[in-house]
């Protein structure tokens, strides 16, 4: 999958596109706010939570089976009970998601640079 915006009337790639594509490739281009039917509510359900295929980078409001099957997934882990660390293993988990944001800090800001 390309990324891309839509910017000043134009489709402007955020990703490098593929060496074998040539000028006047055919695209099919899908709007992100607009979701696909695929009919099959439990497909549906597991791409909205793991924010993949078409809903990969939805913005608009979850359907209301998707809130239902969060919450359900929710009470089963709260029903599991606090979690337990072993040693070390809070902080080094801390240390992993603090240089995951850095690294989506500077994609993010290599991206605005590259599309003002």
């Amino acid at each position: 999958m390309i990324r891309a915006v839509y910017r000043d009337g134009k489709i402007q790639p955020m990703d490098k596109l593929p060496v074998e594509w040539h000028d006047g490739e055919p695209l099919e281009i899908r709007a992100l706010g607009c979701p696909l039917e695929t009919g099959n509510a439990a497909t549906d359900t597991d791409d909205w939570i793991y924010e993949r295929g078409a809903f990969a980078n939805y913005t608009g409001e979850m359907p209301p089976h998707v809130r239902e099957e969060l919450e359900r997934r929710f009470a089963a882990l709260d029903e599991r009970g606090p979690m337990e660390f072993e040693p070390g293993e809070k902080e080094e988990m801390e240390r992993f998601w603090r240089d995951l944001d850095e690294v989506g800090r500077q994609d993010m800001k290599r991206i605005l640079e590259q599309n003002p």
